[in-house]
């Protein structure tokens, strides 16, 4: 079990070098995806397509959503002011960051993208599909909350 409290010690952080350099880190990594890899192979194929069909249901018709993009279970969805005129929001009105807040107040965490008003998705590879449906659910709700907000 060392490998997993050294993996532990890194989650949540984004760093590019796996755990700096430390051996260990990589070896137990290796030896997780080895004992793991059938299960995560055909899970990431099937809930992965399942996780891009929800998103793509659920966000791609609104007027505020530019893009919906993804493969298997990385997925964004681009909110913007203008559809038609692919238009974004004023950054000052910080939408990614305020939906990725609203999800993450109910027990989602959705990544606001930085440059823009993109919410970035990356369920972990051992979701099911009734997870992914709710968290579909949470980020629309989320979505809801502050497009009314910033309505007022």
């Amino acid at each position: 079990m060392q490998g997993r409290s050294l993996i532990d010690e890194f989650s949540g952080l984004y760093c590019v070098n796996i755990g700096y350099g430390r051996t260990e880190v990589a070896e137990a990594i290796a030896q997780q995806a080895y004992w793991l890899a059938d299960y995560h192979t055909f899970a990431a194929h099937t809930v992965g397509a399942h996780f891009q069909m929800r998103l793509k249901e659920r966000f791609a018709q609104l007027e505020i959503v530019g893009e919906v993009k993804g493969v298997g279970l990385l997925g964004t969805v681009e909110f913007v002011a203008d559809r038609n005129a692919k238009r974004r929001f004023d950054p000052l009105l910080k939408v990614g960051p305020r939906i990725s807040k609203a999800a993450r107040d109910r027990g989602l965490i959705a990544r606001a993208m930085p440059h823009d008003s993109i919410l970035g998705f990356a369920p972990l590879l051992i979701v099911s599909e009734s997870e992914i449906d709710e968290m579909v659910e949470i980020a629309y709700k989320a979505k809801r909350q502050e497009m009314d907000e910033l309505a007022k």
